[in-house]
């Protein structure tokens, strides 16, 4: 494979390859999980207005445009041939697309950069991976069907040494979910922005609904959707509650606000130029991962919960110095406690049904009290009831006996 030296955004902004889409095969988008409430729907959908190079580059101090503009020894990807690698005629067939092309650019373009940019590359790098490479939390439900809910794609961090976070299966977190999907099944020109008082029944809103439900569980900021089409990136932003102070927070537990910006698969998107420069979609996923390796979550950036916490102190301290009151939780009863309760039950059954009888009672530590005095009414009610299990033996007894005969 050959290497040629050239910048960053040369390199990232080279034109896909025309796919050539087949006969595919008819059938709706993917059913998203019916999830916890009204949490799975966002409060609205709107345009992603600000997306671009300069809002990410203000996140790293404005070297992410110096790295752009660096030279790098890097891999060309470009001779693919049509059959079999730009024939499209299903998801499966567009991922090996997504593999051999957009994967390795970007993947290639992430480890050039970061080498530059990060001051510890090890354990602050961000990487494109597949979906099964990444830790997804278990629990959720895909096609209503049972199973884990895992995207097609995920940006990750690899930690090492003291920074590493030990996770199931030993796989790094998901910092950024991604879904391939089909232009024949879906484009963002079908989404209906605006407020969303309840969840669409339509078919556009099941990949915003899937992505939006990946964000959420795995509380990532960004994601994105990729079709034949166009990349479709995607912000996720909650409400701010305002404080006394100047400061503000997200407001958790509130459904959020999912923003998109859509980017054109064959040709630069002329409308998003930035400084001269357009946007690709290499380009759009490059500055996606290092967005959510930088500020990837949704309940807000370090310096945003560190002005919390100052706030909070600064209420306490107003407040005299008083702690705010904790309540305690309510705990399940433990087994033991449930099998005491149990015989507990039983115990006073069986003493009542033996004081009706017999006019004595048993005590919790199973001892036995003197019996009320008798009566002839009770007396009757004893001859009666041994009259009757006397009757039941002699039945059984002679039905016993029938058997051996025959």
């Amino acid at each position: 494979m050959a290497e040629q030296r050239r910048t960053l955004f040369e390199y990232l902004t080279y034109p896909n390859p025309r796919v050539e889409p087949r006969q595919c095969r008819k059938g709706g988008n993917t059913t998203p999980s019916s999830g916890r409430g009204s949490l799975d729907c966002p409060d609205a959908i709107r345009e992603w207005e600000d997306f671009g190079v300069s809002s990410v580059d203000e996140a790293y101090g404005g070297t992410l445009q110096s790295a752009l503009d660096r030279s790098y020894l890097l891999h060309d990807y470009t001779n693919l041939p049509i059959f079999p690698f730009r024939e499209i005629c299903d998801e499966d067939s567009l991922e090996g697309l997504l593999i051999l092309w957009n994967w390795q650019v970007v993947s290639d373009a992430l480890a050039a950069a970061q080498q530059h940019i990060l001051e510890d590359p090890r354990n602050q790098a961000v990487y494109m991976v597949r979906g099964g490479q990444a830790y997804h939390p278990a629990g959720s439900v895909k096609n209503g069907r049972g199973g884990t809910c895992r995207p097609d794609w995920a940006g990750v961090r690899r930690l090492y040494g003291q920074h590493r976070v030990r996770q199931a299966n030993n796989k790094p977190k998901t910092i950024l979910p991604g879904d391939t999907k089909l232009s024949h099944k879906w484009k963002s020109s079908l989404i209906e922005k605006g407020k969303m008082e309840r969840r669409p029944k339509k078919d556009w809103y099941k990949p915003i609904a899937q992505i939006y439900g990946y964000c959420r569980k795995v509380n990532a900021r960004y994601g994105y959707l990729i079709t034949d089409h166009e990349l479709v990136a995607v912000r996720i932003d909650l409400p701010e509650i305002n404080l006394d102070s100047d400061t503000s927070r997200p407001a958790r537990g509130k459904r959020a606000t999912c923003l998109y910006k859509a980017i054109p698969w064959n040709c630069p998107d002329m409308t998003t130029q930035e400084d001269g420069k357009h946007m690709t979609v290499n380009l759009a996923l490059w500055l996606l991962h290092l967005a959510a390796a930088r500020d990837g979550k949704i309940t807000g950036d370090p310096r945003l919960l560190k002005d919390i916490r100052s706030s909070d102190e600064e209420a306490g301290s107003s407040n005299g110095g008083q702690e705010k009151t904790k309540t305690t939780p309510l705990k399940s009863p433990s087994p033991q406690a449930v099998k005491g309760a149990q015989d507990m039950s039983f115990r006073s059954a069986t003493s009542d049904i033996r004081d009706r009888l017999t006019g004595a009672s048993i005590t919790s530590d199973n001892r036995e009290i003197s019996p009320a005095p008798s009566t002839p009414r009770r007396k009757r009610d004893i001859d009666e009831a041994t009259e009757n299990v006397a009757r039941r033996k002699r039945r059984r007894s002679s039905r016993k006996g029938k058997k051996v005969l025959k």
